[in-house]
C-alpha cells in the first residue's frame, strides 16, 4: 500500500509540474491551455520522445504507435497523471471505507432467522 501511495504522490507531482508548465507559457503572453502529454514530454526532453517513437515503430509495431501511443500522447498531462495519482494517493483512506460499506451492505440484507 505504501508503494501505491508513493507512486500516486509522484504522479500528482508530475501533474502539478504540467500545470506549472502551462502557467509558465500563459505568463509568456499565451492563453491558458492544458498541454498534452506529448507536448509536455517533447518540451521536457525531445530526444527521449523521438527515441521511444523510433523504438515502438521499428521494433514493435507501427500500428501500436498509431492506435495506442499517439492517442495517449494527445491526452492532457494533468488528467493523464492527476487522476491515477489521486486514486493511488488516497487508497489508504478510501479502501477501508469501501470494505466497510460492503460489509455493512451484506449485514443489512441478511434475512432474519425465524425463532421457534
Amino acid at each position: 500500500m505504501r508503494y501505491a501511495v508513493g507512486v500516486g504522490c509522484f504522479l500528482l507531482l508530475v501533474a502539478l509540474g504540467a500545470v506549472a508548465w502551462d502557467l509558465y507559457f500563459m505568463s509568456m503572453g499565451g492563453q491558458f491551455k492544458l498541454s498534452s502529454w506529448g507536448e509536455f514530454w517533447y518540451g521536457a526532453h525531445s530526444p527521449s520522445l523521438n527515441g521511444f517513437k523510433t523504438f515502438v515503430e521499428g521494433d514493435i509495431s507501427v500500428g501500436l504507435w498509431r492506435s495506442f501511443f499517439r492517442p495517449l500522447l494527445n491526452l492532457p498531462a494533468l488528467l493523464l497523471f492527476g487522476l491515477p495519482g489521486l486514486v493511488l494517493a488516497t487508497l489508504p483512506w478510501t479502501l477501508p471505507r469501501i470494505k466497510a460499506m460492503k460489509k455493512h451492505r451484506k449485514q443489512a440484507y441478511r434475512p432474519e432467522q425465524p425463532t421457534a
